[in-house]
């Protein structure tokens, strides 16, 4: 391969890691050169096997550099796997990049915010400056959360990512099995990437202040009993079948100095008619903005196809491959059987190679986000 040359992907399933990488490589369709960059996603039966995942992948391809991590579920190109409760069938999703060995750095374990300016890197970022970081964080670590916001500024890089599974034990890979923090890859701007981010939520009312807390409720918006808010931007009727709403209507935070008018969506937990407190799972204060969303599939539907064809304009280039990095709420739990998520960014993005997961978290620069699809392109 060389520069402009699409990447290769594939995706398979076998009762054994060593088979479904087996099957995987012989699907990718072309040479693989050592120099590649690897990416490779696993469902949760293969997480305990890293090592084995690592070692197939590299005897078969001959390429050193993997990043990746095991997850609930996996993307392809036009294919999704989940694992499923009591099967031992896992499925890995593989992407082989060949690019310049400048270009790329493995960026190995942190698991602190006191170790981000300490990331042995050979001053590598000193000189390239990296342009991405596609990172992989453990769950298990509520430091990850400072690493999201450290580590962009530390870096000077925008991040693109999610939290992996890790039921059992480490559940990344680094160019070795890892956990505990967060680790990926560093992708210098010699390599152009687009990104876009898919929130699944429609507003259904405006930004209000949060002008009262009770503990760890919101008791008011904008001066008024903050469930007073939540029933004018639903209406009466829709308010009186609130109950038939749940998973429906969450908060939003919306971010401050956002040119795209983003948010983080955050789980409405509770509702105090007595009081009119809204209980929401956040840690909020008074004086920051919140407002109410409505996320069902077919608004969910409608703004992943927006945030593509928005992307592959603004890319202006065929994109030789993409990562795509889902909510694990989203996935089946959102667009049912009929249509997977995947068949949908695959009728927009057309045959591009592709390999990604679905997280407990996305990240998008420096925030962790629910609910969301963070698509990156590289072109």
């Amino acid at each position: 391969m060389t520069s402009g040359t699409p990447f290769l992907s594939a995706t398979a399933t076998g009762s054994t890691p060593a088979a479904a990488v087996r099957d995987a490589v012989g699907a990718l369709g072309g040479r693989v050169s050592p120099d590649s960059l690897g990416f490779a996603y696993v469902t949760e039966p293969f997480a305990a096997d890293l090592d084995g995942v690592l070692a197939a992948l590299r005897e078969a391809t001959g390429v050193v550099h993997w990043t990746g991590c095991a997850a609930s579920g996996i993307c392809g190109r036009g294919v999704e796997h989940h694992a499923v409760a009591g099967n031992a069938i896992g499925a890995v999703s593989i992407m082989v990049a060949e690019l310049a060995p400048d270009s790329f750095r493995i960026l190995h374990c942190i698991r602190q915010p006191e170790d981000v300016d300490d990331s042995p890197l050979d001053d590598w970022d000193n000189a390239v400056r990296p342009l991405l970081g596609l990172v992989h964080g453990d769950p298990r670590n509520a430091a990850v959360h400072d690493l999201v916001s450290l580590l962009p500024e530390a870096l000077e890089c925008y991040l693109v990512g999610g939290m992996s599974a890790a039921p059992g034990g480490p559940a990344q890979v680094a160019d070795e099995k890892c956990g505990g923090g967060l680790s990926g890859v560093l992708i210098s701007a010699s390599v152009p990437v687009a990104v876009g981010l898919t929130q699944g939520c429609r507003p259904i009312g405006p930004p209000r202040q949060i002008t009262g807390m009770d503990g760890d409720w919101v008791a008011a918006l904008d001066g008024r009993p903050a469930i007073e808010a939540l029933k004018d931007d639903l209406g009466p009727e829709n308010f009186a079948n609130l109950r038939q709403m749940g998973g429906i209507i969450h908060a939003a935070l919306p971010v401050e100095g956002s040119d795209t008018k983003d948010y983080v969506v955050r789980n409405l937990v509770a509702l105090d008619p007595h009081t009119g407190r809204v209980g929401v799972s956040a840690d909020l204060n008074e004086g920051e903005r919140m407002m109410f969303v409505r996320r069902d599939p077919a608004t969910a539907e409608d703004d992943l196809r927006r945030m593509i064809r928005r992307l592959v304009k603004r890319a202006g280039t065929p994109a030789r491959g993409a990562i795509y990095v889902s909510c694990l709420a989203r996935g089946p739990n959102m667009f049912g059987d009929g249509q997977s998520e995947l068949s949908i960014v695959a009728e927009e993005l057309g045959p591009v190679p592709l390999t990604g997961f679905f997280a407990n978290g996305e990240i998008n620069n420096n925030r962790l986000y629910a609910y969301t699809g963070v698509l990156t392109l590289f072109l």
